[in-house]
């Protein structure tokens, strides 16, 4: 027996050395009792020796001065569920992981899958570092990375964390770089490692930000968001923020690039730019690149560049690019594929100051969509060659089907020789050019166009119409401008050239500033001609477009003076006024988040705006409802201008004070195409309004209404409590109205029948009445008698039918009013 028990105790202590991490919060520290938890190393080499078994965080309570980087591999029980998580510990506001190490990174994802190296102590971001250290003294080419993932490493994210190398040679050509994701036979190599997530990190001191080695279209799902990365110190620099190789469905979204350079003496392709993706379903979108600048190298380069098909680039802000190689170009979107996107996008100050190509947006493809773009200020030195020696804000080089709609280009800045224009056709087929604003201002130097192309097939241009050319020279070259008879100084003349363009126009709008294309006022024969374009109804800030003329160019022209836009949780441009745009990009519920009142307003998809009881939504203009606006009983949404539109639908509920079984309750539809069954929630309908002129007696003008009757705005109805209701010996119910909101002015005609004077109407929107306001009205003076009876009842209301004594009458705020 005792055998038997001292062998039970030893498989004890073996299942409690060997056995999985349990889920838990491990603080890393020196002191710690259990050595597997003292330093990261170790707990690393524990995790990977036997796995976890639950969710384990390591907190981390000391730096981790390390000797050699700490490898994480694909360990037993990692799932979605069962995630290690890096943080610094509660209250560690400046935690480093360091090491020297060259071809390594400081921590390194070997395969590895739901991984987490969070920067946030649960309280504040960006209070750990990961720092890759090695010092070559600028002598050596040695690779290094502060994180590296290979091997099929999965699911992981990278966030709130400050990501650092040292600082290398200006003109060395070293790879040094944040966060490197590739293949494990070379540093760099290729490799796929999928569905990762790289969020709200700084990167310092790095030569590349963040760069993804694929191999494959496995090598997808990468999500990018929200980093900062760049220098203003222009010996740490970095090349390049973000470059994807062989990736499928990238998203890139809200990062800041501020500060790339690719100084002389570099040589060799160019590793410069913001950010470069190749593959296709790519998102590019609100980023923020700017000050970026070339100086050498051997083939165009681009802020942001995006080969693969189906790429959405939109909503990002590119400003001040420069390039000083006397051998290449600038583009500052490039956009290489089919079915691409381009939209929303700020472009301002893009310059070559060689003899060399610079663009605002340069395509290469099919069926590529580019609209409710502003590009500026783009110049180059200019040269001979008009198609790799100027300046452009769009250049389309080849494809069939590219459409172009709603886009502003303005060119200020003087080239010195060579051609200028604000579109460039160089070739291509089925072109659809619409509802732009092309205005070239350069006053000398190049020979100066709206419009430049080498295309002159009338027939290769399905539609080229609607748009507002201006030159300070030439409206446009009808082929080589080295023509002189193809140059075509007047609109007139370009018509007759092109056999298009008839419904376009020749008025320089007034633009808010040189690098902000939005319209300042109204100007005479500019506003309103454009033609509505399906599909694209809203401008580059959100204000919805007028459904029958709209203006041309990136922005609609609205009473508007500014805009701010809801997160979720702040106003992007301070709180709404009468005269702001709002768009809201989060969910508002004006029960946690109070009343507004604002110019224009657009819910934007999955998004929610909820008017809560007693409170109030007042729009002056139009409403755009992409989402969903849902008004709660007692809320009101009121739209002030009488010819605003509204488009979507809303959800209006209201509900009855308790009733009694057979009670009636006065009604009146908020919405438009309401059907009568509505208001008895699918229940067996006994509806009635009521009609004066049916009988001279007052007491025979009820006429029955068909449950599939549509209910008229500002008509009032007598429905009776549902059937389906349980009454114990009262109970209420909410009535639910689904559509679009009645606006305007409402005409009832009243009518009067001998002894039946009276008239059943009813508040015909979705918001409460000013009763003041209604009597006073100058159309209802002489109908009205001036007063407003509301009536509960609470006894019988009829000698001869004294019934149950319910109390038969209720008026919410879409109750009616008897004259």
């Amino acid at each position: 027996m005792r055998l038997l028990f001292t062998l039970v105790v030893f498989l004890q202590v073996t299942f409690t050395a060997f056995g999985q991490v349990p889920g838990g919060t491990y603080v890393i520290q020196t002191s710690n009792a259990d050595p597997n938890f003292r330093t990261l190393t170790a707990a690393i080499t524990r995790i990977n020796n036997v796995g976890v078994s639950g969710p384990v965080v390591l907190a981390l309570a000391q730096n981790q001065t390390l000797t050699n980087p700490v490898v994480i591999n694909a360990f037993t029980g990692a799932s979605a569920t069962n995630t290690l998580t890096i943080r610094p510990n509660v209250g560690q506001n400046n935690i480093v992981i360091s090491g020297a190490f060259t071809n390594r990174g400081v921590i390194e994802f070997n395969g590895a899958d739901f991984i987490t190296i969070d920067g946030n102590n649960t309280s504040t971001n960006q209070t750990l570092t990961i720092f890759n250290n090695f010092n070559d003294n600028n002598n050596s080419y040695s690779n290094r990375a502060a994180i590296r993932m290979y091997g099929g490493a999965t699911n992981n994210r990278i966030r709130n964390a400050i990501i650092q190398t040292n600082i290398v040679g200006i003109t060395n050509g070293t790879n040094s770089i944040g966060i490197y994701a590739g293949g494990n036979a070379n540093f760099i190599a290729n490799g796929d490692n999928a569905t990762n997530t790289i969020e709200n990190n700084q990167f310092v001191n790095v030569k590349q930000g963040i760069w993804v080695a694929g191999n494959s279209t496995a090598n997808s799902g990468w999500e990018i968001r929200n980093n900062t990365i760049g220098n203003s110190n222009n010996n740490a620099k970095p090349y390049y923020g973000i470059y994807l190789n062989n990736t499928t469905n990238a998203t890139v979204t809200g990062n800041i690039l501020d500060g790339i350079r690719r100084p002389n003496g570099l040589g060799g392709s160019p590793t410069f730019g913001g950010i470069y993706i190749f593959g296709a379903n790519a998102v590019v979108s609100s980023n923020t690149v700017k000050n970026l600048e070339n100086a050498t190298g051997n083939d165009t380069n681009t802020v942001i560049y995006v080969e693969g098909n189906t790429a959405v680039i939109s909503d990002n802000n590119i400003e001040s690019a420069l390039t000083n190689s006397t051998s290449i170009g600038l583009n500052a979107i490039h956009v290489k594929g089919n079915n691409g996107t381009v939209n929303g996008n700020e472009i301002y100050t893009i310059r070559a100051s060689d003899s060399k190509l610079a663009t605002g947006i340069y395509v290469e493809g099919n069926s590529n969509t580019l609209y409710n773009n502003m590009i500026s200020n783009v110049s180059s030195a200019g040269g001979g060659d008009p198609s790799s020696q100027g300046g452009y804000g769009i250049y389309l080089k080849s494809g069939t089907g590219n459409r172009l709609y709603y886009n502003s280009v303005l060119l200020k800045t003087n080239q010195a020789d060579g051609a200028s224009a604000c579109l460039y056709i160089d070739a291509g087929t089925q072109f659809d050019i619409r509802n732009n604003v092309f205005v070239n201002q350069q006053t000398s130097g190049s020979i100066r166009f709206a419009i430049y192309t080498n295309v002159t097939n009338q027939s290769s241009f399905t539609q080229l119409d609607y748009n507002d050319y201006v030159s300070t020279q030439h409206i446009g070259s009808w082929g080589s401008y080295y023509t002189t008879t193809n140059r075509r100084t007047s609109l007139a003349n370009w018509q007759t050239s092109s056999g298009k363009d008839q419904n376009s126009i020749s008025v320089t709008p007034d633009f808010v500033s040189d690098t902000d294309l939005r319209l300042e006022t109204e100007v005479t024969n500019f506003d309103n001609e454009g033609v509505v374009l399906s599909g694209f109804s809203s401008d580059i800030d959100g204000q919805e477009r007028s459904t029958t003329t709209p203006d041309m160019g990136a922005d609609e022209f609205s009473r508007c003076s500014s805009t701010t836009a809801w997160s979720g949780t702040a106003w992007s441009n301070g709180t709404p006024t009468a005269t702001t745009s709002v768009v809201l990009n989060g969910n508002y519920n004006t029960a946690t988040n109070g009343s507004f009142v604002c110019c224009e307003l657009r819910v934007k998809n999955n998004r929610t705006l909820t008017i809560a009881p007693n409170t109030v939504v007042q729009v002056e203009n139009g409403i755009d409802v992409e989402g969903s606006l849902i008004i709660e009983d007692g809320g009101s949404l009121v739209q002030i201008s009488d010819t605003a539109t509204h488009n979507g639908n809303i959800t209006v509920k209201r509900k009855t004070t308790p009733l009694k079984q057979y009670d009636y309750i006065y009604w009146s539809s908020p919405l438009k195409n309401q059907p009568a069954y509505v208001l008895v929630n699918g229940a067996q309908t006994w509806t009635f309004k009521y009609d004066p002129m049916e009988s001279g007696n007052a007491n025979y003008g009820w006429v029955y209404v068909q449950e599939t009757d549509i209910l008229t705005p500002g008509l009032g109805y007598s429905a009776r409590a549902p059937e389906n209701l349980t009454y114990n010996p009262t109970n209420l119910y909410e009535v639910t109205f689904t559509g679009v909101p009645n606006t305007g002015i409402i005409a009832i005609p009243a009518a009067k029948n001998g002894a039946a004077t009276f008239n059943l109407i009813g508040n015909p929107y979705p918001s409460a009445l000013d009763a003041d306001l209604f009597l006073s009205n100058t159309n209802n003076l002489g109908i009205l008698t001036g007063t407003i009876y509301i009536w509960t009842h609470n006894s019988a209301i009829s000698a001869s039918y004294p019934g149950n004594y319910a109390f038969n009458y209720f008026l919410p705020t879409t109750m009616p009013f008897t004259t």
